[in-house]
C-alpha cells in the first residue's frame, strides 16, 4: 500500500513540476516577444546599432567609404 501512495504522490509532483515549468516558459517567452516586438519598433534600437556598426568599422580602418 505504501508503495502505491509514493508512487502516485511522485507522479503528482512530477506533473505539477511540468506544469509550473511549461507556464514560466510561456511567460518567458512572452516576455522575450514584447521585448523583440519593441525593439523592431524603436527607431533608437535601429539607429544605435548602424552607430555603432559605423565606430567598429572605423576602428578596424575600413570606414573610409563612409560618408
Amino acid at each position: 500500500m505504501a508503495t502505491v501512495i509514493l508512487t502516485v504522490g511522485l507522479a503528482f509532483i512530477g506533473s505539477l513540476a511540468t506544469y509550473l515549468n511549461g507556464l514560466r516558459l510561456t511567460q518567458r517567452q512572452a516576455r522575450l516577444a514584447r521585448v523583440n516586438l519593441q525593439l523592431s519598433e524603436s527607431e533608437q534600437g535601429g539607429l544605435l546599432g548602424r552607430r555603432h556598426g559605423r565606430s567598429d568599422r572605423r576602428r578596424r580602418g575600413g570606414g573610409a567609404d563612409l560618408v
